[in-house]
């Protein structure tokens, strides 16, 4: 599945199909500042496809992106997410 353009990425898209047996991620670019996406586990997922980020150890690791990404990661877990700039 090729990498979608940044034009394409300006379209209301409510989901987005990703195929078994590849890695997605997403990031921020231009001159936005935040992003809000969300990614589930299907039903009879294998554990062994899951990899479930270390938060801790991505800060151990990227001490330079601590303080403006990592603590984003945490936000889901029993804690209000903070409000997105304007």
């Amino acid at each position: 599945m090729p990498i979608p353009k940044y034009d394409e990425m300006m379209l209301p898209l409510l989901q987005l199909l990703i195929p078994g047996n590849t890695f997605h991620t997403a990031r921020v670019i231009g001159r936005h500042r935040w992003f809000l996406g969300a990614s589930t586990e299907w039903p009879g997922v294998e554990p062994v496809d899951v990899e479930i980020g270390n938060v801790d150890a991505l800060a151990a690791k990227y001490p330079c992106r601590r303080s403006s990404h990592l603590p984003s990661a945490r936000q889901g877990i029993g804690r209000r997410a903070r409000t997105p700039p304007p």
